[in-house]
Protein backbone atom coordinates (compact mmCIF):
# COMPACT_ATOMS: atom_id res chain seq x y z
CA UNK A 1 0.00 0.00 0.00
CA UNK A 2 1.05 3.54 -0.60
CA UNK A 3 1.59 5.92 2.29
CA UNK A 4 -1.57 7.89 1.57
CA UNK A 5 -3.57 4.67 1.50
CA UNK A 6 -2.10 3.61 4.83
CA UNK A 7 -3.12 6.98 6.25
CA UNK A 8 -6.65 6.56 4.92
CA UNK A 9 -6.87 3.05 6.36
CA UNK A 10 -5.74 4.38 9.74
CA UNK A 11 -8.45 7.04 9.49
CA UNK A 12 -11.06 4.38 8.68
CA UNK A 13 -9.89 2.28 11.63
CA UNK A 14 -10.09 5.32 13.90
CA UNK A 15 -13.61 6.02 12.69
CA UNK A 16 -14.55 2.39 13.34
CA UNK A 17 -13.19 2.56 16.88
CA UNK A 18 -14.83 5.92 17.53
CA UNK A 19 -18.20 4.55 16.50
CA UNK A 20 -18.21 2.22 19.51
CA UNK A 21 -17.96 5.20 21.87
CA UNK A 22 -20.90 7.07 20.32
CA UNK A 23 -23.05 4.14 19.23
CA UNK A 24 -26.11 5.38 21.15
CA UNK A 25 -26.10 8.62 19.15
CA UNK A 26 -25.15 7.21 15.74
CA UNK A 27 -27.63 4.33 15.55
CA UNK A 28 -30.54 6.74 15.28
CA UNK A 29 -29.08 8.54 12.26
CA UNK A 30 -30.73 7.66 8.92
CA UNK A 31 -28.72 5.22 6.74
CA UNK A 32 -25.78 5.47 9.13
CA UNK A 33 -25.75 1.76 9.96
CA UNK A 34 -25.93 0.79 6.29
CA UNK A 35 -23.01 3.07 5.34
CA UNK A 36 -21.03 2.06 8.41
CA UNK A 37 -21.39 -1.63 7.45
CA UNK A 38 -20.08 -0.79 3.94
CA UNK A 39 -17.11 0.91 5.58
CA UNK A 40 -16.45 -2.09 7.85
CA UNK A 41 -16.54 -4.51 4.91
CA UNK A 42 -14.22 -2.25 2.90
CA UNK A 43 -11.76 -2.13 5.81
CA UNK A 44 -11.76 -5.92 6.09
CA UNK A 45 -11.15 -6.40 2.36
CA UNK A 46 -8.46 -3.68 2.25
CA UNK A 47 -6.58 -5.41 5.07
CA UNK A 48 -6.82 -8.81 3.35
CA UNK A 49 -5.57 -7.43 0.02
CA UNK A 50 -2.76 -5.57 1.74
CA UNK A 51 -1.57 -8.82 3.36
CA UNK A 52 -1.76 -10.72 0.06
CA UNK A 53 0.21 -8.03 -1.76
CA UNK A 54 2.92 -8.08 0.88
CA UNK A 55 3.24 -11.88 0.84
CA UNK A 56 3.38 -12.10 -2.94
CA UNK A 57 6.24 -9.62 -3.22
CA UNK A 58 8.79 -11.41 -1.09
CA UNK A 59 7.89 -15.07 -1.40
CA UNK A 60 8.93 -15.64 -5.01
CA UNK A 61 12.33 -14.02 -4.67
CA UNK A 62 13.21 -15.94 -1.51
CA UNK A 63 12.31 -19.31 -3.02
CA UNK A 64 14.15 -18.49 -6.25
CA UNK A 65 17.29 -17.41 -4.37
CA UNK A 66 17.22 -20.49 -2.17
CA UNK A 67 16.86 -22.78 -5.17
CA UNK A 68 19.66 -20.94 -6.97
CA UNK A 69 22.00 -21.47 -4.00
CA UNK A 70 21.19 -25.18 -3.96
CA UNK A 71 21.73 -25.46 -7.71
CA UNK A 72 24.98 -23.52 -7.46
CA UNK A 73 26.31 -26.12 -5.01
CA UNK A 74 25.22 -29.03 -7.19
CA UNK A 75 26.60 -27.42 -10.36
CA UNK A 76 29.95 -26.48 -8.80
CA UNK A 77 30.34 -30.01 -7.41
CA UNK A 78 29.51 -31.56 -10.79
CA UNK A 79 31.82 -29.10 -12.52
CA UNK A 80 34.76 -30.15 -10.31
CA UNK A 81 34.11 -33.80 -11.05
CA UNK A 82 33.83 -33.40 -14.82
CA UNK A 83 36.86 -31.07 -14.80
CA UNK A 84 38.90 -33.82 -13.10
CA UNK A 85 37.73 -36.28 -15.77
CA UNK A 86 38.58 -33.82 -18.57
CA UNK A 87 42.09 -33.20 -17.17
CA UNK A 88 42.86 -36.88 -16.86
CA UNK A 89 41.61 -37.67 -20.36
CA UNK A 90 43.29 -34.60 -21.86
CA UNK A 91 40.01 -33.21 -23.17
CA UNK A 92 40.84 -29.48 -23.00
CA UNK A 93 37.64 -28.49 -24.82
CA UNK A 94 35.47 -30.24 -22.23
CA UNK A 95 37.55 -28.75 -19.42
CA UNK A 96 37.09 -25.20 -20.76
CA UNK A 97 33.34 -25.67 -21.29
CA UNK A 98 32.58 -27.14 -17.88
CA UNK A 99 35.00 -25.55 -15.43
CA UNK A 100 32.92 -23.31 -13.11
CA UNK A 101 33.32 -22.33 -9.48
CA UNK A 102 30.55 -21.29 -7.12
CA UNK A 103 31.76 -17.71 -7.51
CA UNK A 104 31.57 -17.94 -11.32
CA UNK A 105 28.01 -19.23 -11.12
CA UNK A 106 27.01 -16.63 -8.53
CA UNK A 107 27.98 -13.74 -10.80
CA UNK A 108 25.69 -14.86 -13.63
CA UNK A 109 22.24 -13.42 -14.22
CA UNK A 110 19.34 -15.77 -13.58
CA UNK A 111 18.92 -16.52 -17.29
CA UNK A 112 22.64 -17.01 -17.91
CA UNK A 113 22.81 -19.17 -14.79
CA UNK A 114 19.97 -21.36 -16.06
CA UNK A 115 21.65 -21.75 -19.46
CA UNK A 116 25.03 -22.53 -17.87
CA UNK A 117 23.76 -25.24 -15.53
CA UNK A 118 21.67 -26.79 -18.31
CA UNK A 119 24.74 -26.90 -20.57
CA UNK A 120 26.74 -28.42 -17.72
CA UNK A 121 24.06 -31.06 -17.19
CA UNK A 122 24.02 -31.86 -20.92
CA UNK A 123 27.83 -32.27 -21.04
CA UNK A 124 27.72 -34.60 -18.06
CA UNK A 125 24.88 -36.60 -19.61
CA UNK A 126 26.94 -37.18 -22.76
CA UNK A 127 29.87 -38.57 -20.79
CA UNK A 128 27.88 -40.09 -17.90
CA UNK A 129 29.20 -43.63 -18.39
CA UNK A 130 32.80 -42.58 -17.85
CA UNK A 131 31.95 -40.30 -14.92
CA UNK A 132 30.63 -42.98 -12.57
CA UNK A 133 34.09 -43.50 -11.10
CA UNK A 134 34.29 -39.73 -10.44
CA UNK A 135 31.22 -39.84 -8.22
CA UNK A 136 28.59 -38.66 -10.69
CA UNK A 137 25.75 -41.15 -10.32
CA UNK A 138 22.44 -41.48 -12.11
CA UNK A 139 20.61 -40.51 -8.90
CA UNK A 140 22.73 -37.39 -8.55
CA UNK A 141 22.04 -36.45 -12.18
CA UNK A 142 18.30 -37.04 -11.70
CA UNK A 143 18.33 -34.71 -8.71
CA UNK A 144 20.31 -32.14 -10.69
CA UNK A 145 17.83 -32.30 -13.59
CA UNK A 146 14.83 -32.06 -11.24
CA UNK A 147 16.30 -28.94 -9.62
CA UNK A 148 17.02 -27.40 -13.04
CA UNK A 149 13.43 -28.00 -14.11
CA UNK A 150 12.12 -26.56 -10.84
CA UNK A 151 14.33 -23.51 -11.33
CA UNK A 152 12.96 -23.07 -14.87
CA UNK A 153 9.40 -23.12 -13.53
CA UNK A 154 10.08 -20.68 -10.74
CA UNK A 155 12.12 -18.36 -12.93
CA UNK A 156 8.94 -17.07 -14.60
CA UNK A 157 6.78 -17.08 -11.44
CA UNK A 158 7.36 -13.42 -10.47
CA UNK A 159 6.40 -12.46 -14.00
CA UNK A 160 3.12 -14.31 -13.62
CA UNK A 161 2.71 -12.64 -10.22
CA UNK A 162 2.80 -9.16 -11.78
CA UNK A 163 -0.70 -9.34 -13.32
CA UNK A 164 -1.99 -10.76 -10.05
CA UNK A 165 -0.56 -7.82 -8.10
CA UNK A 166 -1.93 -5.45 -10.72
CA UNK A 167 -5.45 -6.81 -10.35
CA UNK A 168 -5.08 -6.61 -6.55
CA UNK A 169 -3.99 -3.00 -6.90
CA UNK A 170 -7.03 -2.16 -9.03
CA UNK A 171 -9.29 -3.85 -6.46
CA UNK A 172 -7.59 -1.96 -3.63
CA UNK A 173 -8.26 1.39 -5.33
CA UNK A 174 -11.93 0.48 -5.78
CA UNK A 175 -12.20 -0.55 -2.10
CA UNK A 176 -10.80 2.80 -1.00
CA UNK A 177 -13.32 4.49 -3.27
CA UNK A 178 -16.17 2.47 -1.68
CA UNK A 179 -14.96 3.41 1.80
CA UNK A 180 -14.70 7.08 0.81
CA UNK A 181 -18.22 6.97 -0.60
CA UNK A 182 -19.52 5.40 2.60
CA UNK A 183 -17.90 8.17 4.63
CA UNK A 184 -19.22 10.79 2.19
CA UNK A 185 -22.73 9.40 2.74
CA UNK A 186 -22.46 10.47 6.38
CA UNK A 187 -21.05 7.55 8.21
Amino acid sequence: MKTIEESKLNMYLGLRDLNGTYEAVTKTLPKYTENFNILLESIRQIQELSEQMTVNKTGFAAVKSSLREELTGLAADSSRKIAAYAKLTGNISLLNETSYTSSDLGRLTFIAFRDCIKMLYDKIAVTSGALAEYGITAEEQKLFLDKIEEFNRILVTPRTGIPERSSMRIRLVSLFQEANNAIGNRV
